[in-house]
């Protein structure tokens, strides 16, 4: 993967991508509500966990930006920490819109990526399910 740049877009992806990519590092470390929480958890001591480019395209369509699936994915999780999508999960699941919004909502650059901007939109397409 090629580095991020705070001032590069962040192009628009498939949601398929970006759910698959989340289930995965998820289903890698079960203990972690966001599975992309930085550093170990608390409550179980579960270490941090990193992965190789490789390994996360193969969770991808052949066509993925997985870089840019990967940072879509990171941005999701800072919504999720928020708790921001508590109308959009069941039992610890989130909702295919909320992927789909994930996955296109314009990111111009990654260092103006703003959550509450991300909820606006996620509440107009979609409406809490």
């Amino acid at each position: 993967m090629e580095p991020a740049s705070l001032n590069s877009p962040v192009p628009p992806v498939e949601p398929a991508d970006v759910q698959a990519l989340w289930r995965f590092v998820k289903m890698v470390n079960p203990s972690l509500g966001d599975p992309f929480k930085e550093g170990q958890n608390a409550e179980t001591g579960a270490p941090a966990v990193s992965f190789d480019d490789k390994l996360l395209a193969e969770h991808c369509g052949a066509e993925a930006n997985v870089n840019a699936v990967f940072l879509r994915a990171m941005l999701l999780s800072v919504v999720f920490r928020s708790g921001l999508l508590e109308l959009w999960q069941k039992d610890a699941e989130i909702s295919m819109v909320v992927f789909q919004a994930a996955a296109t909502f314009p990111i111009p650059r990654l260092a103006s990526f703003d959550p509450n901007d991300f909820m606006t939109q996620l509440s107009d397409e979609s409406g809490p399910r």
